[in-house]
């Protein structure tokens, strides 16, 4: 009985330590997946920094960065997306927290959009034309 008693006490301890805020959060972004750079994303330069790649083949990537960086990003990803040729065609943009441009450049398309939720933004580059 004594061994029950230890075990419900320990336990509401740690529950009261996790829900007080005394124990590390974890980080959303560490429990994503991650994914390799490849091409032809790889080639662009893209601006990784403080991000987490967690998808990535030859026609999307989508990179993930904590906090509300909608505007940054998008400013950051069309002068990569523009550096590599691209004109931008149309913008389709919604709301403040999600944003998307397509770019042309002779017969190909890409589609930037940046999107903010859950206090964290993501940035997915998609091959949208030929």
């Amino acid at each position: 009985m004594k061994f029950r008693t230890l075990v419900a006490t320990v336990l509401l301890g740690v529950g009261s330590l996790a829900c007080s805020g005394l124990m590390p959060a974890t980080d959303p972004i560490s429990l994503m997946p991650e994914a390799a750079l490849v091409d032809p994303w790889a080639k662009l330069g893209l601006p990784l920094e403080g991000g987490k790649v967690t998808h990535c083949d030859g026609q999307l990537v989508a990179i993930v960065y904590p906090g509300a960086q909608v505007d940054a990003k998008l400013a950051a990803y069309t002068a990569v997306v523009e550096a590599a040729g691209f004109v931008k065609e149309l913008d389709v943009s919604g709301d403040p927290s999600t944003k998307s441009v397509v770019f042309a450049r002779k017969d190909k398309k890409l589609t930037l959009t940046v999107v903010n939720a859950a206090d964290l933004t993501t940035v997915s580059l998609a091959k949208t034309g030929p």
